[in-house]
C-alpha cells in the first residue's frame, strides 16, 4: 500500500467515523427528549393523582388506574433517567 492509498483509506475511516459520531449525538439528543417526556408525564399523573385522592366521589377503577400509571412511571424514572434496578 503506498502512502496515497493509505492516506485515502484514513480519510474514508475519518468521514465513517464523523458520520457514526453525529448518528450518536442524534440518538443522545432523542433519548434525551424522551426523558423529559416522560418525567412530564410522571408530574402530570402525579398531579392527578393527589387532586383524584382528595376527591371522594371518584370511582375506585379512576383511583387504581391513575395509582398504577404512577407506579409504572416512577419506576421506569428511577430505571431509565436515574440508572437504579428496581429489583433490589
Amino acid at each position: 500500500m503506498n502512502e496515497g492509498e493509505y492516506l485515502e483509506l484514513a480519510e474514508q475511516f475519518k468521514n465513517l467515523i464523523d458520520k457514526k459520531d453525529e448518528e450518536l449525538k442524534s440518538h443522545y439528543e432523542e433519548i434525551k427528549e424522551l426523558k423529559k417526556l416522560l418525567m412530564m408525564a410522571y408530574s402530570f399523573v402525579r398531579i392527578l393523582d393527589e387532586l383524584v385522592a382528595h376527591n371522594f366521589n371518584q370511582p375506585n377503577i379512576m383511583v387504581n388506574l391513575l395509582e398504577t400509571l404512577r407506579s409504572f412511571l416512577s419506576s421506569a424514572i428511577d430505571k431509565h433517567i436515574f440508572n437504579e434496578d428496581t429489583n433490589e
